[in-house]
């Protein structure tokens, strides 16, 4: 039987999950500056799909999920029981949670869950704000 090439060939795969387009495009091109290869989802619904078949083939597994916390379908905490349900005995894949909401039962629970803080989605962006604010300011000032 001929071995199908792995298809990303780079650090690691990482799997982004979030339902705002935004989040997913700005964590990508992060990633892929960094060398990871990314495949992007916009519910937890698709990854789980996914993670079967590559599992069964053996290949394209993720090396890493970031997952937003709330989303319509399949939810972080959700999908993070589910990609623990299909590790059966094996290594699970790393998790980090990012969000966008201050409900401390949310956060608590995906923190209960992941061995690592969560992230906030805010502070994604905001060194992108600061920037913008400096440069704008400084072009107020010279004017």
């Amino acid at each position: 039987m001929k071995k199908i090439k792995n298809e990303f060939p780079k650090k690691g795969l990482v799997y982004v999950v979030d339902d705002n387009r935004l989040y997913r495009e700005v964590i990508k091109m992060i990633l892929e500056k960094e060398g990871y290869a990314v495949r992007l989802f916009d519910d937890g619904i698709y990854v789980l799909k996914a993670m079967n078949v590559h599992k069964a083939i053996k290949q394209n597994v993720p090396n890493l999920i970031i997952s937003d916390i709330e989303m319509s379908v399949i939810g972080g905490l959700t999908l993070f029981d589910e990609v623990y349900k299909l590790a059966r005995g094996s290594k699970p894949t790393p998790f980090l949670f990012m969000t966008g909401t201050t409900e401390k039962e949310l956060i608590a629970a995906a923190e209960e869950r992941s061995e690592y803080p969560v992230i906030q989605k805010e502070a994604l962006l905001k060194p992108l704000a600061e920037i913008i604010n400096n440069v704008l300011s400084e072009t107020e000032t010279a004017s």
